[in-house]
């Protein structure tokens, strides 16, 4: 018997305020930061009917941002655009499972 797939929590991303399980790059800011802080525009455009206490937790929190790969790459993330390379671009399940393919080798 095969174990139980684990379920992936939703999240929102930090720049274009996607709600979903897709792979994030989470980077944990200084405790007195205000970077992580979301613009009053995305949180006007939010859509929070599916959300749930953990994603609102985070997003509320000024010393973490949360953003999709490409988002962030997009951005300007080095390593993220190297992971979007790395990955041809793939989005969503699809790179849920090429991600799991890969750490099971």
């Amino acid at each position: 018997m095969s174990p139980a797939k684990e379920e992936r929590p939703l999240r929102f991303c930090d720049i274009c305020g996607g709600l979903d399980d897709h792979p994030r790059h989470v980077t944990q800011l200084a405790a007195d930061s205000t970077d992580g802080e979301p613009s009053q525009e995305l949180l006007a455009d939010l859509n929070m009917g599916a959300a749930d206490v953990y994603a609102v937790k985070q997003l509320s929190d000024p010393t973490l941002t949360v953003r999709h790969m490409d988002c962030c790459a997009a951005n300007g993330c080095e390593t993220c655009s190297a992971t979007e390379k790395e990955n041809k671009g793939l989005r969503g399940q699809k790179l849920i499972n090429h991600l799991e393919e890969a750490r099971n080798g």
